[in-house]
């Protein structure tokens, strides 16, 4: 299972996570299974004028994460990630 999680810097596990799922500097995804970093990429949607968390919650979906760590979704991400299961 992967695992998404929000952070405050580049250095993976050992950054800081973020309570802002849209406008977190970057995002960390998790392999539980493997128990591996996946990835630490830069959140390209943080400086968009509106629409971040509907963007993120898509990039969520796409990535095969199955869970969202440390971070609460808005409504209209919520209905995103809740019709991807």
């Amino acid at each position: 299972m992967k695992v998404f999680i929000p952070i405050e810097s580049q250095t993976g596990l050992n950054a800081r996570v973020d309570s802002r799922l849209g406008r977190a500097r970057y995002f960390l995804i998790y392999d539980l299974e493997q128990e591996q970093t996946v990835s630490v990429e830069e959140n390209h949607f943080a400086d968009a004028p509106h629409g971040v968390g509907i963007k993120v919650a898509n990039h969520i979906v796409t990535s095969g994460c199955s869970a969202i760590l440390g971070a609460t979704a808005g409504p209209k991400a919520a209905e995103i990630l809740e019709q991807a299961g």
